[in-house]
């Protein structure tokens, strides 16, 4: 979503963030990517070994106009974060998704074509990629971007990922877009996997508490089946926010009771990386050459809430 697609409206409210936001608790790295890490994310990581981790991120455009310095950067914390999957927003060009993508030892990726596209990166030392595919090609009024869909096993442990991101603005007709596309998603699941471990994220574009419309009601009224794990960080203080620039809180993971278990765990964790703390420019320069979203990232204890 651009800086003025806000579900809310047109004004943007203008944060001094960069001295008061938390950062992330370091973690041990998963795999050792690099002897000398880079100082744009020096101390960055989040990925853990004998853990499943997966993250949101829409990067707002990639690569932009400062294509050199934003691959730079995205490939830096992506190879800083090492986790296993990352379902990507907004990625608008193919050569230089593939250059950012190459700058991460032991990484794979796979974008699709068009403009403003989805795509996944992932870890192929812990992930084995079955197949990638999109669905709901034909309702572009649900979905303007259609959902991407990743069939794959994390270690043995079959896994579908579904990417999307959903129509911006505010407004009833967009409003009832995203609704549409929540209702079609869960369709979707409850059809072709009813059984499967699943796991729905990105940029949705709307918050999951509205006092009027919420979108994604087709699945708070399911807590038998489904579980928006960021509903904590939605609920919580601003700071922790995944879009700063409104405030508001619109990326999100959503899993199916499959991985309830895993994530009850004491080992698994939901959280918003705040990647600008760990630049001197605080959240100016990221914004400059990352985005105006920040990631969401998900540990999941899958051996200890595994059937």
């Amino acid at each position: 979503m651009t800086r003025f697609e806000m579900h809310r409206g047109w004004l943007i409210i203008p944060l001094v963030l960069a001295a008061v936001l938390g950062g992330c608790a370091s973690k041990e790295n998963k795999i050792i990517a690099v002897n000398d890490p880079d100082p744009l994310f020096e101390d960055l990581s989040f990925g853990v070994a004998g853990t499943f981790e997966i993250v949101t991120w829409n990067l707002e455009n990639f690569p932009g106009e400062n294509i050199a310095d934003r691959v730079e950067y995205a490939s830096t914390a992506l190879g800083s974060l090492q986790v296993d999957i990352v379902g990507l927003q907004e990625i608008t060009d193919g050569y230089n998704f593939r250059s950012m993508v190459s700058r991460v030892p032991g990484y794979d990726g796979h974008r699709e074509d068009g403009y403003q596209t989805l795509a996944f990166v992932w870890n192929t030392a812990t992930v084995t990629v079955n197949e990638i595919f999109t669905i709901y090609e034909d309702d572009d009024w649900a979905f303007p971007r259609p959902p991407l869909v990743m069939d794959c096993t994390w270690g043995d442990l079959p896994l579908i990922v579904i990417n999307n991101h959903l129509k911006a603005m505010s407004g009833s007709t967009n409003v009832s877009r995203r609704e549409s596309a929540c209702r079609q998603l869960e369709e979707y699941i409850s059809e072709n996997h009813p059984d499967d471990r699943v796991i729905v994220l990105g940029d949705m574009n709307d918050e999951l508490v509205d006092a009027g419309t919420n979108v994604f009601q087709v699945f708070l009224d399911l807590p038998q089946s489904y579980r928006f794990v960021d509903i904590g960080i939605a609920t919580g203080p601003y700071l922790d926010w995944s879009y700063p620039g409104w405030p508001s809180h619109l990326d999100h993971i959503l899993i199916t009771d499959e991985l309830f278990a895993a994530f009850d765990a004491p080992e698994s964790e939901i959280t918003t990386l705040k990647l600008d703390q760990y630049l001197k420019g605080g959240f100016r320069e990221y914004e400059d050459n990352l985005s105006d979203h920040r990631p969401v990232a998900l540990r999941l204890s899958l051996e200890a809430g595994t059937p």
